[in-house]
């Protein structure tokens, strides 16, 4: 498999995407033009998403809490919806399998104010489903350079605030750069992508917590959105996982690690 150009050519069918609406709008209308980029998103996982998990948008509700608006929701089919209208979901929290923030362009100040918004409901959400579930931030666009993307890494540890419910454990900043959190080194796991279980269901007593930022050119979309489909299943073996990777891998590439501890 071309898994490779697979990847970069989901960056180009993103690109080719996600202006499309703008074309026809002035700017006094791009909240219209944002929720088209997120309806992007929305197909690009749900077209491969398995049928026990939907992607809609919406609200986590519980009967001490509701979150606020959330521009991706993973949520497992087999639950109970509390409402739905189209792709618009009220969900309990048992039901929950991700939620995703999704950004035009992000600098240090949307991107730190998105942080602080998802590590909330992330956090909300895992106190009372009691499991790990998805947490992301996509953003189409991003500075293009090495400094700039570490600034925002540490924004995303200070947004978790030295509470593990409220780690991001996935961010891509435009076409080429990607942030993982690992709970356990991911050279303990052999295998092309060496990677440990996106769900936790087989994931060690991780010590080492910690976010990697890899530089990978027209990839992140593609590492993305795999991560997410992956995390949506609970009976991958680790080689059965890795058919959704690059032979390659992507640890040569990171380029910097960020400790969740302080």
């Amino acid at each position: 498999m071309q898994l490779k150009e697979y990847y970069q050519s989901l960056s180009v069918e993103c690109y080719a995407l996600k202006n499309r609406v703008r074309h026809f709008i002035d700017r006094k209308n791009w909240l219209t033009d944002g929720e088209w980029k997120e309806s992007v998103l929305r197909s690009l996982i749900s077209r491969s998403s398995p049928d026990s998990v939907k992607v809609g948008r919406g609200f986590v509700v519980s009967h001490d809490w509701a979150s606020t608006q959330i521009d991706i929701l993973l949520y497992d089919s087999s639950h109970p919806v509390l409402y739905r209208d189209g792709d618009l979901v009220f969900i309990s929290p048992s039901a929950c399998r991700g939620v995703i923030e999704v950004k035009t362009s992000v600098d240090a100040t949307t991107f730190a104010k998105a942080c602080d918004k998802l590590a909330d409901n992330a956090q909300n959400v895992r106190e009372r489903k009691g499991e790990e579930i998805f947490v992301g931030i996509f953003s189409y666009e991003a500075s293009a350079n090495d400094l700039d993307a570490r600034k925002l890494l540490e924004l995303a540890k200070s947004s978790a605030n030295g509470d593990p419910l409220r780690i991001i454990n996935h961010v891509s900043l435009g076409r080429s750069f990607f942030v993982r959190y690992w709970a356990s080194e991911p050279n303990e796991i052999h295998g092309p992508e060496r990677r440990v279980s996106s769900n936790g269901s087989r994931r060690r007593a991780g010590k080492y917590q910690s976010w990697h930022l890899y530089r990978l050119p027209d990839m992140a979309f593609g590492y993305f959105i795999h991560n997410a489909l992956v995390s949506m299943a609970s009976n991958l073996s680790i080689e059965e996982e890795n058919v959704y990777f690059p032979l390659d891998g992507k640890e040569t590439r990171c380029i910097d690690v960020v400790s969740f501890k302080p």
